[in-house]
């Protein structure tokens, strides 16, 4: 019948051989029917050849990948040669980017790029001196991950940036441009849910027990601080609350003699009391990391589902002043000033999602 059409024009039109990735899951809960446009009718806009933010971002996340993949061989970090290593991936990136190097209205911009990529690649070496935690995978393909629903089981796919571990432990890493702050209230909308469903992934194929997942930030912007720095590089995220774990993802806290112990490469830290030990309010315990990522396993299900049953509504999500519609393409499309309904972050439901996962009294 006509809804049986539906279903297979979906499966079409959204699944490709019945497979979805994390991002695509980010994009439906940004707004269904920006997906619609972008996944379904896969509109496009001519891009110049100048430069924009979008290629920075896959330059610098290359520069990431190819420089991490030289430590993860290196045999001895004390004897590793940072400058060649740097050179080599500048080079690299030069000859797999020549096309925009060359082109030259980039002329003036691409020194920067090359700054910044070179400032990246120092933290980047400072991290992997600092943490007892090794990178063992970079771009690292999951297996498909059965979603099962009552109307067709997908399978989800996708790659993960950087997978760091220490024996059954490990820590999931996403190198992002832009906002790379991870809040809460992502989770509660499902928008900018990677790192939580790779780490649910990754944990269900492999039995290990995820520690933490943050965003590497990587510049686009080359505004320095009065420090001369271009960013915090510091990786930020959400981690494991034990001590031990802190002290293996950064080495420097177990020799920190100040009360208060602030991580040079994740956002979190740790201080003694009078009291006893305190910590920054981004740390969980095991259990609480279990809940939530049970919780975006249910909403990797409804979406697929709402998918399936081809719900593409202008209904973007709104919290406070921002919303996706602020940079959206297709915004003479959608007229979503007269048609839209805006999903407001409702306070009593996230207040109750607060309490449920973090224990923690949300006044709002």
């Amino acid at each position: 019948g006509k809804e049986k059409e539906n279903l297979k024009l979906s499966r079409k039109l959204f699944l490709n051989n019945n497979r979805i990735s994390a991002t695509q899951i980010s994009e439906y809960y940004s707004c269904p029917y920006q997906h619609f446009l972008t996944r379904g009718l896969r509109l496009k806009e001519d891009l110049p050849y100048n430069i924009n933010n979008m290629d920075i971002g896959k330059i610098l996340h290359r520069v990431c990948e190819l420089f991490v993949n030289q430590l993860k061989n290196a045999n001895n970090l004390e004897n590793f040669d940072i400058e060649n290593a740097k050179e080599v991936v500048i080079d690299k990136i030069k000859d797999e980017y020549k096309n925009i190097f060359e082109y030259d209205d980039n002329r003036f911009i691409m020194p920067y790029l090359i700054k910044d990529a070179q400032k990246i690649m120092n933290k980047l070496f400072k991290f992997a001196c600092n943490s007892s935690f090794k990178t063992s995978f970079t771009e690292y393909e999951i297996k498909p991950y059965k979603i099962e629903n009552d109307i067709k089981n997908i399978n989800l796919v996708g790659k993960i940036d950087r997978i760091d571990e220490l024996g059954d432990e490990f820590v999931v890493i996403d190198y992002k441009t832009g906002d790379a702050t991870f809040k809460t209230q992502n989770i509660y909308y499902g928008i900018k849910m990677q790192l939580l469903i790779y780490a649910l992934v990754y944990l269900k194929q492999t039995n290990k027990q995820v520690v933490g997942v943050g965003y590497f930030p990587i510049n686009d912007k080359f505004i320095e601080n009065k420090d001369g720095n271009t960013l915090d590089f510091r990786v930020n995220g959400s981690y494991l609350k034990e001590v031990e774990v802190l002290e293996n993802l950064d080495n420097s806290i177990k020799n920190n003699e100040n009360t208060k112990k602030i991580s040079e490469i994740y956002d979190f830290y740790v201080q003694e009391t009078k009291k006893g030990t305190s910590f920054s309010n981004n740390l969980v315990d095991r259990g609480m990391f279990l809940k939530v990522c049970n919780y975006v396993d249910s909403m990797i299900k409804q979406s697929t589902k709402d998918i399936l049953n081809g719900v593409i509504l202008v209904s973007p999500y709104k919290n406070g002043n921002k919303e996706p519609c602020d940079y959206c393409k297709y915004k003479s499309i959608c007229k979503k000033e007269l048609y839209h309904v805006k999903r407001k972050l409702s306070a009593k439901n996230y207040k109750d999602f607060i309490n449920y996962f973090f224990n923690y009294n949300f006044n709002l």
